[in-house]
């Protein structure tokens, strides 16, 4: 029986997504520099101060002006502005939403002026017969390239957007984030929620946005096909490292997953349960 490639991203597919792709223009925003002008300074606190009072700023936005992620806009950010303008700014002091805020603010950067992408992936499970576990069959498949970027577009006309997994993150996703100090930088550990799927809903929201994910509704043979499925998947843990200039330099994510699948092949109207365990991961070492 030959399997069929779940892997959720593929040069066809960057393809398929870089043809409907609008020109884009990447501008990675400064975190609290709320008039756009590349500077975090006591002018930004200012109006940060005077819209949470109450009073009208032109080019309001949630993303500069919420600067410690908690949602609101108020004296506190203000204040963290004034700590960023002065250099004492210290992510290591971060709670859970000023740590994500940190994480998207850095790959959003890592969008920017990105000249090299090496990407490798690598879709690796165990399928077993629920009637008969001797009956085992392992999938291994993986897949590098690199895409090389000249004016924001590489050969396919794609942007670096279009290879990374969306930035921003949210805090209901995420069971846990921590962040330690290197010699370059930074190193981020996020560690996703749990999320189970069925053949009717299969797609898990947070690991389809920030991990990849196996798809429960394909079999993987060519002579079979699921009837029946639900999935689990356990909470991928993403591994990013932090340049001390604030972009993403290297990103890893693996995705652990159970699936149990109802399957019936073209052969006879008899069905077998399987399940399916295994992991996908990928990672991006990005070039500036």
């Amino acid at each position: 029986m030959k399997r069929t490639t779940k892997r959720l991203l593929s040069v066809v597919l960057a393809l398929v997504i870089c043809a409907s792709t609008v020109p884009f223009v990447f501008a990675a925003p400064i975190r609290g520099d709320v008039n756009l002008n590349g500077k975090t300074n006591s002018t930004d606190a200012l109006l940060i101060l005077k819209y949470s009072v109450g009073h009208e700023v032109e080019g309001y936005n949630d993303y500069t002006f919420d600067v410690n992620g908690d949602y609101k806009v108020n004296s506190t950010d203000a204040l963290r502005v004034l700590t960023i303008s002065v250099g004492k700014d210290n992510p290591l002091t971060y709670g859970k939403k000023e740590l994500l805020k940190f994480y998207s603010d850095a790959l959003l950067s890592a969008y920017t002026d990105t000249f090299r992408i090496d990407y490798s992936e690598r879709y690796k499970s165990t399928l077993v017969n629920d009637a008969d576990h001797s009956q085992k069959i392992e999938f291994d498949d993986d897949y590098a390239d690199t895409f090389l970027f000249t004016d924001g577009y590489d050969e396919y006309d794609c942007t670096p957007v279009d290879y990374f997994p969306l930035p921003w993150i949210y805090e209901e996703g995420v069971a846990d984030v921590t962040i330690e100090k290197t010699d370059s930088g930074y190193k981020m550990k996020i560690k996703l929620i749990e999320e189970a799927v069925t053949f009717d809903d299969p797609i898990p929201p947070y690991h389809a946005d920030h991990a990849g994910y196996a798809d429960c509704t394909i079999s993987g043979f060519d002579d079979a096909w699921v009837e029946d499925s639900s999935a689990v998947f356990s909470g991928a843990e993403i591994i990013a490292t932090i340049s001390a200039e604030g972009y993403v330099t290297m990103l890893h994510v693996n995705s652990p997953f159970v699936i149990n699948m109802t399957l019936a092949t073209e052969y006879d109207s008899s069905t077998i349960d399987v399940t399916e365990t295994g992991a996908y991961n990928f990672t991006l070492y990005i070039y500036k």
